[in-house]
């Protein structure tokens, strides 16, 4: 960090006009322009501890001076850093300094920078409210300014909230402006995770192939670049496309996700890890395993107040605790993640949470609530990206008519049936229609379709199934 030597004198009488070096009072200069760079780039990198050290000491060199705009832009940077390595109180604190400075010396820009790294602060701890309105304001000045370095993670972030809340459309107009704001910059930090924040909306939307481009697309700029904060989001993003066929590599992406997070003391990257272990180990059959992963994350989520990932944590133990069949402790976590997703509007999670509460009070013969919380669900399900759900509410539809009346049970169910089912629709119909008719003929047809889905993505699930029709009859 100290600089010494015999700089050539001409070089020397500039850089000291532009009051790019301080001292100590010791022998050398410390060029501040260099220090923060090379903060950055150990940032860019992952030494998170070094890169703190020395942003604090070129707060150190501006305290007191007249530098106040620079002494805010080193707090930004500061700021931003402490918030991913979940340091939230220091983080809002030099982030709000800051931005009240820049304010009270009329600094545009600078404000544009601040109010989009204040709602990066209050997106981690899920006051998306706040966060929504630092991004809107941000981008507000960063138009007006034609200041595109601000406006595209502005753009950016908000369009993750859109896509959290089901907002697709919006996600995609503003994801699309950033790509070509990126690429035009020529900035590959930026553009890596613009195409992981692509991958994500497709992956939303069910465009499996395309979330996978996108996602390839995130990991071939982070690794050119060296970026390890853009690898870490990359290889977890590639868990979720390989948990479609191959848990094995899945579960791999998830490790080494949780290993460069942990390296790096990255929260947030943590926090997703635990978030994706407990599902592939829910899938796994290993449900110990699951609910230990999802206590940590729970653990974690409470600790930085990240009520997504707290919700996140609930809503698998629920799903672990069902399988189990302790179905009161089930509803209480199902409970709890419902109401944090109704707080913060979190679509997706909210209709998977109660398409699970739902069919677990059905397993109660709590029928009135069942079906309360699954017209919900059926009302949810009705937009893209939800078609799983929208099929396995109208299933729980049918069931709970058949409680009341069989014959109509029966029919409803019939008339879901139509060519071109997804195989795993095909094989809940024949199962729920086995089950309501005995018919061996339903049972034989089940029991191929998930034998068929085994072979393909060994869901614990789908083998406890097969398990129970070749307990009823065979073969």
């Amino acid at each position: 960090m100290k600089q010494s030597g015999n700089f050539p004198a001409p070089w020397l009488r500039r850089a000291a006009t532009r009051r790019m070096f301080w001292t100590d009072g010791r022998s050398g200069f410390y060029p501040l322009p260099v220090c923060r760079r090379k903060a950055e780039l150990l940032e860019l990198t992952g030494a998170w501890a070094e890169a703190e050290a020395i942003y604090g000491q070129c707060l150190e060199w501006l305290a007191g001076g007249p530098k106040q705009r620079l002494a805010a832009e080193v707090s930004l940077s500061l700021g931003n850093l402490l918030r991913k390595r979940g340091m939230m109180e220091r983080s809002f604190h030099l982030l709000e300094q800051s931005l009240a400075l820049l304010e009270s010396i009329g600094d545009e820009q600078g404000q544009a920078r601040a109010l989009g790294y204040l709602g990066l602060a209050h997106a981690a701890i899920s006051a998306l409210g706040p966060a929504v309105d630092c991004y809107q304001r941000s981008i507000e000045i960063a138009r007006r300014l034609n200041d595109r370095r601000n406006l595209l993670p502005a753009l950016g972030n908000l369009a993750n909230i859109h896509i959290q809340q089901g907002r697709y459309e919006q996600a995609s107009r503003n994801l699309e402006e950033c790509r070509r704001i990126a690429e035009a910059a020529g900035d590959l930090q930026k553009l890596a995770g613009v195409w992981g924040n692509l991958g994500s909306l497709n992956l939303c939307q069910g465009r499996f192939p395309r979330a996978e481009r996108c996602y390839r697309r995130q990991m071939d700029l982070a690794s050119r670049i060296g970026d390890k904060y853009n690898h870490c989001y990359a290889i977890g993003n590639l868990g979720i496309i390989h948990q479609r066929h191959n848990y094995g590599q899945a579960r791999d992406c998830y490790l080494q996700q949780l290993s460069i997070a942990t390296e790096l003391n990255l929260v947030q990257g943590i926090m997703d890890a635990l978030g994706n272990l407990g599902p592939i180990s829910y899938f796994s059959g290993e449900y110990q395993s699951s609910l230990d992963w999802s206590r940590r994350q729970l653990e974690l989520a409470q600790r930085t107040g990240n009520q997504e990932a707290a919700s996140q944590a609930l809503g698998n133990m629920g799903s672990v605790c069902k399988e189990l069949s302790k179905l009161d402790e089930a509803a209480g976590y199902l409970e709890q993640a419902v109401a944090i997703d109704r707080q913060l509007g979190l679509r997706n999670f909210l209709c998977s949470h109660l398409a699970f509460l739902a069919d677990l009070r059905y397993r109660q013969g709590a029928l009135a609530d069942a079906a309360a919380l699954n017209g919900e669900v059926l009302k949810m399900a009705a937009e893209p990206g939800l078609e799983a759900e929208l099929y396995s509410a109208r299933v729980l539809e049918a069931k709970l008519d058949y409680t009341a009346d069989q014959d109509r049970g029966r029919a409803v169910l019939q008339r879901l049936w139509r060519d071109g089912l997804g195989d795993d629709e095909a094989a809940l119909w024949h199962y729920e229609m086995y089950r309501m008719t005995g018919s061996d003929e339903q049972r034989i047809r089940a029991l191929g379709q998930y034998r068929s889905l085994y072979r393909r993505q060994p869901k614990a699930q789908h083998r406890d199934r097969i398990t129970e029709m070749e307990a009823s009859g065979g073969t």
